[in-house]
C-alpha cells in the first residue's frame, strides 16, 4: 500500500464508503520542504557517432544523462519532431471524461470533482510532456506538488527533466537530481510520479534507441548534400587563349568571362593560323552524386517514422492512393494512441489519483479512471452498405430455404451483426419489444456490389 495511502488510513480510519466531501483541511499530504528545485536546461549540439552509441549504451544501463540530451537534439530534425508530435499530441484531440471507480453516488461524486479540476491538475502540456519522454525515452518522471483549495488537496505535476534521472539496476531505485545534484528517491510516497508504459525496464525500450542513430545518419545526408551542391553550384570557367597574343588582349577576354555572371554574351575570336584561339569551356561536377545523399536522407526518415508512429507499410507509398494502405497506418497509429492512453491513464490513477482520494476522502478506491475516448467513429458509408448486403443476402438465403422446411433465423443474423431492424411476427415478442426500441428501416435498393436476390421471395 502507498505511503501516502496508509498516512491516509490511519487519519481517515474507513467506517464503510466514505463519501467524498470536503473534509476539515488535514495537513499537506507532501511539506513544501519536499519540493525540490528542478535543474536547469543543458543541451548538447556536437554529436558523432561514438557520442550516440555511448549515450545509447548509457541509456541501457539507467545513466540517461546523455541520451535526453540526445533525444533533444533529435527533435531539431523534422523527421523525429513531426511523428513525434502526432503521438504526444494525440490524446489531447480526443474527447475526455471521468470514469467513476463504481456506480455508488460516492464514486460518481469523486469522479465529477476530480473532472472539474482535471484541466489544472493535469494540463494538456504536462500530459504531452510525460507522453514525448515515455516515448522517445521510455520513461517520464514529473514532481507532484499538492495544492489546498476548497478544502481538499489537489496535485500538480512539474515534468522533470530526463536528463536528471537515474535508475539504479542493483537496486531497483529511480532516482531525481535537484539544482543541487542532490538525489531523491523516486517512491510511492505521492511526492513522484513515474511514467513507465512498457513495465519496469521500459527505459530499454524507448524510441530514442533506434531513432538516435537514424537521426544522425539522416543529418549527415543533409550535411554532405548541401556541401556538394554548393560545389556543384560553382561552375569553372577555363579559358582558352592563343600564344602569340598581348597581355592586355588576355586582360581584356578575362574580363568579358568574369562578366558573363552578369551578361548573355562575350567576345570570342576566329581560330588563328597557327589553330589557336580564344574560347573556354565550363567545368562542373558530376550531380549523380546528390542522388546518393538524398536516399541516404529518405532512408533515415523513412525508419524514424516507422519507430515512432508504426507505419511499417504507408510510409514512402502515399503516391500509390491505395485507400487500404491507409487504413493500416491509421488502424497502427490508432492502436498507439489506444495503448499511450491506456498506460497513462493506469499511471496516473494508481500513483497519483488513489492519493488523491485516499488523502481527501479516506478511501483510495473512490479514485476515478481518466478516460480518453480512442475508438475510431464509425464509417458511415461501410455501415450503410454492410446494411445492405446483410439485408438482401437474408432475403436471397430465404429463398434458397423456401420448401426445404428450414426456417432462416432472422432475428439471430440481425443480432449477430449489431444490425437493428423493425420486427416482423416471426421474431421472438420479448425479442420485438428490444429491436422495436432500436430498430431502422434498411435502405429501398441494394449496394452496387451486392447482387439481387431471386425475383420470387416467398411470403
Amino acid at each position: 500500500m502507498p505511503l501516502l495511502e496508509r498516512i491516509a488510513r490511519a487519519i481517515f480510519p474507513a467506517t464503510g464508503r466514505a463519501a467524498p466531501v470536503a473534509r476539515a483541511l488535514a495537513p499537506a499530504p507532501i511539506p513544501a520542504s519536499a519540493v525540490k528545485t528542478a535543474p536547469l536546461i543543458s543541451t548538447l549540439s556536437e554529436w558523432d557517432l561514438d557520442a550516440v552509441t555511448t549515450a545509447i549504451d548509457a541509456h541501457e544501463r539507467g545513466e540517461f544523462e546523455q541520451s535526453a540530451k540526445l533525444a533533444q537534439y533529435c527533435k531539431r530534425q523534422a523527421s523525429v519532431l513531426a511523428p513525434l508530435r502526432v503521438r504526444r499530441d494525440a490524446l489531447a484531440a480526443l474527447p475526455f471524461t471521468m470514469e467513476p471507480a463504481d456506480t455508488t453516488p460516492e464514486g460518481k461524486r469523486a469522479a465529477d470533482l476530480f473532472a472539474a479540476r482535471w484541466p489544472e491538475c493535469f494540463p494538456e502540456w504536462a500530459i504531452s510532456g510525460i507522453l514525448e519522454s515515455g516515448v522517445l525515452l521510455g520513461f517520464a518522471v514529473a514532481q507532484v506538488r499538492w495544492i489546498s483549495d476548497g478544502g481538499l488537496w489537489w496535485p500538480r505535476l512539474d515534468v522533470w527533466p530526463s536528463d536528471a534521472i537515474r535508475y539504479y539496476d542493483e537496486r531497483g531505485q529511480w532516482v531525481a537530481l535537484d539544482r543541487e545534484g542532490e538525489e531523491t528517491p523516486i517512491d510511492d510516497s505521492g511526492a513522484w510520479f513515474l511514467y513507465l508504459p512498457a513495465g519496469p525496464r521500459s527505459f530499454q525500450g524507448g524510441a530514442i534507441l533506434a531513432v538516435g542513430v537514424q537521426a544522425l545518419l539522416e543529418i549527415f545526408a543533409e550535411r554532405d548534400h548541401v556541401n556538394f551542391n554548393e560545389a556543384a553550384s560553382t561552375i569553372l570557367r577555363r579559358a582558352n587563349v592563343p600564344r602569340n597574343v598581348t597581355q592586355a588582349e588576355k586582360d581584356s577576354f578575362s574580363s568579358q568571362l568574369r562578366q558573363l555572371g552578369r551578361t548573355s554574351t562575350t567576345l570570342v575570336c576566329d581560330q588563328a593560323l597557327d589553330g589557336s584561339q580564344f574560347g573556354f569551356e565550363l567545368l562542373a561536377p558530376d550531380t549523380k552524386a546528390l542522388d546518393t545523399f538524398k536516399v541516404a536522407g529518405e532512408i533515415a526518415a523513412l525508419k524514424i517514422s516507422r519507430v515512432l508512429l508504426g507505419n511499417t507499410l504507408t510510409t514512402g507509398t502515399a503516391s500509390n492512393g491505395n485507400r487500404a494502405l491507409g487504413e493500416v497506418h491509421a488502424g497502427t497509429q490508432a492502436a498507439l494512441t489506444r495503448s499511450d492512453a491506456e498506460s497513462l491513464s493506469t499511471a496516473l490513477r494508481d500513483q497519483v489519483l488513489r492519493a488523491w482520494a485516499a488523502w481527501n476522502f479516506g478511501d483510495a478506491d473512490l479514485a476515478p479512471w481518466p478516460r480518453w475516448q480512442t475508438a475510431p467513429p464509425a464509417d458511415q458509408s461501410e455501415l450503410a452498405q454492410q446494411v445492405g448486403r446483410v439485408g438482401y443476402s437474408i432475403g436471397a438465403a430465404r429463398a434458397s430455404l423456401a420448401g426445404t422446411g428450414i426456417k432462416l433465423d432472422v432475428a439471430a443474423l440481425l443480432e449477430r451483426t449489431g444490425i437493428p431492424y423493425v420486427p416482423g411476427d416471426d421474431v421472438p415478442p420479448a425479442l420485438a419489444a428490444d429491436l422495436a426500441a432500436k430498430g431502422a428501416d434498411l435502405p429501398a435498393t441494394p449496394p452496387n456490389d451486392v447482387p439481387a436476390p431471386p425475383a420470387q421471395i416467398p411470403a
